[in-house]
């Protein structure tokens, strides 16, 4: 990041950009405020487990900066927290950035709102849109908690090349082709676009690109499970080939099935503690 850095990771500034601008669904896992003590253990699977240990993720960092402050979603198991910084670097050594929207809570569980997983401390959804002045200010107050995302298709559904510019298909694929990424989820018109538009070539990094419903405004992505922990369970492997041949076709089982302003706040109803780890219990109430 050229010019001033902030570094935020808690304190009185952290504390304001908690507060939401209006009241939001919440449960028993969001209302945890902090992460448990030890060693990061992602426990089951992305859409039904929990975290032990998270590390938090500063709220600016070299070529990044975490948005929607409010919700307490930035903490992640200890490969999420290097792969963003990774990332960051990356887009920052060839002049770009990037906001990061959601991770998961301080000791993941259901959300109470936005998404079925970002559960493990492995998922984070990323902006494709950039805010014009990041790489040289720390955003504001009323930017991070106000600024929504922006979608980079037309309204007739195709993507907009004004919007989803080069810089934005080279943050994509700097993500694509780290070596801890397991998927990416991107709207069905992204991959099909991606397809037409790049040469053979370059098809090797869209295998990891996932088409799926929503995802217009920013792209999922999951790491894989860490061998530091053993419960974790892994998304079953991917087809073969670049995937444009799915295009249109959403497969993914167990993900976001809809555009976040689409999922009712119900996820206490629809998840019970029963499918969760039995560990996840106790590693609420620590």
């Amino acid at each position: 990041m050229t010019g001033i850095i902030f570094f935020i990771s808690s304190g009185v500034y952290a504390q304001r950009l908690r507060t939401s601008p209006t009241p939001l669904p919440s449960n028993e896992w969001s209302r945890v405020s902090d992460p448990t003590e030890g060693a990061p253990n992602s426990i089951g699977f992305y859409s039904a487990g929990c975290l032990a240990g998270a590390r938090t993720l500063p709220l600016d960092g070299v070529g990044y900066q975490v948005m929607k402050v409010f919700r307490n979603r930035y903490y992640g198991h200890s490969s999420l927290i290097e792969f963003i910084t990774r990332l960051g670097r990356s887009l920052d050594s060839a002049q770009e950035a990037m906001l990061i929207g959601d991770m998961a809570q301080p000791r993941g569980g259901p959300l109470p709102y936005g998404h079925a997983s970002h559960q493990i401390g492995l998922d984070v959804d990323i902006w494709y849109w950039t805010h014009p002045d990041q790489r040289i200010r720390s955003l504001t107050l009323d930017e991070r908690n106000n600024t929504d995302m922006k979608t980079v298709l037309t309204p007739k559904g195709t993507v907009d090349p004004t919007l989803f510019t080069e810089a934005t298909v080279s943050k994509l694929k700097f993500a694509a082709t780290d070596p801890m990424v397991e998927r990416i989820f991107v709207n069905p018109a992204i991959k099909k676009y991606l397809c037409a538009k790049l040469p053979a070539s370059e098809h090797t990094w869209l295998h990891t690109l996932r088409p799926w419903p929503g995802h217009d405004n920013h792209f999922h992505v999951r790491l894989v499970c860490n061998s530091d922990s053993p419960q974790c369970v892994p998304q079953d492997p991917q087809s073969g080939g670049d995937g444009c041949s799915e295009v249109g076709v959403a497969t993914e089982k167990n993900q976001d099935a809809e555009p976040e302003s689409k999922i009712p706040p119900k996820v206490e109803e629809l998840l019970s503690h029963s499918e969760l780890p039995a560990v996840c219990r106790k590693i609420l109430k620590q």
